[in-house]
Formats: structure tokens, sequence, C-alpha cells
């Protein structure tokens, strides 16, 4: 048998640990971005200054290169060659397309919240429907829109199909532009609010049927209203404060 000497030894075991580390920055690096086009802080259409996320979070570019790479193949990004990397974005036929598949899949993902949910899930859900009504009523719509995404991830976090959740998140994030324009009015915000509750009244139930029902309709009309008005968010504002 091949001996292998201490210093390949702890060369291997250096390499190995430098392998884990790229990797668990990379994915933190992820997330941060991800975080930063959900809050609007990195709009669709704006190039990720590497050097300087790098600095910022005080990593090298080795793990910001990796996620963005990471969140390319995911659809989130866009790489232009000899320019740099950017935010994705989606026009209104492509942003039509994402709802249908949200509406099917999160359809399905909220059937098998129903015929699964226990106790503490439905508790969770019946916080994050207080909590949206809460600053629906201020009305908050960042807050709410935080806490609106907090509720959808949730059902797919617990749905019980790791390719359901993924799917959902792919489409998800692609749509941020959309669905956080969707929610501008305290009317825009109760009545959202009102779909998730009666959503959640077909988890307690533990009634899938009602549960695929509501949430399909729940997306459908966001589509809809897209559909029937072509209107692209912040037509009418600069996009600073249409994000």
């Amino acid at each position: 048998m091949t001996q292998i000497s201490s210093k390949e030894g702890r060369a291997h075991a250096a390499n190995a640990l430098e392998v884990l580390t790229t990797t668990s920055l990379t994915e933190a690096v992820m997330a941060e971005l991800e975080a930063q086009i959900v809050r609007g802080d990195l709009a669709p259409g704006q190039r990720v200054a590497e050097a300087a996320l790098a600095g910022r979070l005080g990593v090298s570019r080795a793990p910001v290169r990796e996620a963005c790479r990471a969140l390319v193949q995911a659809g989130l990004l866009i790489a232009i060659r000899n320019r740099g990397v950017f935010v994705h974005t989606i026009d209104l036929e492509e942003a039509l397309e994402l709802y249908e598949v949200r509406a099917v899949i999160e359809a399905e993902m909220a059937a098998k919240v129903a015929a699964s949910a226990g106790p503490e899930e439905v508790l969770e859900l019946e916080r994050l429907v207080a909590e949206m009504e809460a600053r629906a009523a201020v009305p908050d719509p960042d807050g709410y829109y935080a806490s609106n995404l907090a509720f959808h991830a949730f059902l797919a976090d617990h749905c019980g199909n790791e390719h359901m959740r993924q799917i959902y998140r792919s489409a998800s994030m692609k749509l941020h532009i959309y669905r956080r324009s969707r929610l501008r009015t305290e009317t825009d915000l109760a009545r959202s609010n009102d779909q998730h509750r009666r959503l959640l009244a077909a988890i307690r139930a533990k009634d899938p049927d009602a549960a695929r029902h509501e949430m399909r309709a729940h997306i459908e009309r966001n589509k809809h209203w897209y559909s029937d008005t072509g209107q692209m968010p912040g037509a009418e504002t600069d996009q600073a404060t249409r994000l």
C-alpha cells in the first residue's frame, strides 16, 4: 500500500480545507447577492461590481466569481463577455410564463403542506399572516413584501419536495421586480393578505384541494393583472422608486 508522508498529508488537508472554505464563502456571497436583489439594492440590468463586493464582504475575488457563476447558471444573473455580470432583466412575456410556473408548482406545494402540516407549522403560518396584516395596516410595503416572501418560502421549505422548492426558488427570484411592484398601496396589501388568509384556512383545515385552489388563484390574480394591463413594473416611475 502506498504510504503518504506527513508533509503530503498536511498539504492534502490544507487543500481540502481551502476547498471547504471557498465553498462556504461562495454560499455566503450567493446569499448576500440574492438579499441585495430582493431588497432592490441591485436592480435588474445593474452590473455586479465583483471587486467592490469582495472588499465590502472581506473576502477574496474567488468566492465572488464562483457565486456569480452559480447565479448565472440559476438564471438570476447574466454574464456578458468583456463587460461583466449583470442582474437578469425579464420582460413581460417571460414574467407571465414564470407566473404560470409558479401557479402550478406553488399550488402543489400548498396542497402537500395542507396534507402534512402539524400544529407548529400552522402556528408559524398564522404568525406570518398576522405580521402581514399589521404591515398592511400601516401601510409598510417593504415590510409586507419581506413577510410575504417568508410566507411563500415557508411553504416551499415544508412541502417535502426539494425539486419543487428549487423550481419555486428559481422562478421566484427572477420575478422580484414584478412581485414587489405589485404591492404598492394599502388596498393592494390588504387584498393580497386576504388571499393568504384563505389559503391558511385551507391548510388549517387539512384540505389539500382547497389549498391547491387558493394558492393557484392567488398566483394567477397577479399574472392576470399584468397580462390584462400590459403594464411593466415602474412604467410610471424611475427605477429607484419602482424597486
